[in-house]
């Protein structure tokens, strides 16, 4: 999990959304949503990010409920991410962000 989260291709971002909410393993969470944070939006089609950003930012708020500290923290980092790139796509993503932060 650790290799797809760090390339950060948008290829396998329903594999990192799935395993960030679900995996039973608190590593794979970590990587997972560390990996929502650094996808590569500029790789994927211009019509699919704004959707696909939606998407991480409600799964990334819900990690942040994790019950394992270092999952939460890696969310955060993840929305802090989110929030650089939603700086130039979309006013309301960041502001969804930084309220949640």
């Amino acid at each position: 999990m650790r290799g797809l989260a760090g390339i950060g291709d948008p290829r396998g971002l329903d594999i990192l959304l799935e395993a960030a909410q679900n995996d039973f393993a608190l590593s794979v969470r970590r990587s997972a949503a560390r990996g929502l944070g650094r996808i590569r939006w500029e790789k994927m089609p211009v019509a699919e990010v704004l959707p696909a950003q939606n998407q991480v930012l409600s799964a990334l708020i819900f990690v942040c409920a994790d019950p394992e500290w270092i999952v939460r923290y890696a969310a955060v980092t993840g929305l802090e991410s989110l929030a650089k790139v939603g700086k130039s796509t979309q006013y309301n993503l960041r502001s969804q962000v930084i309220t949640q932060l």
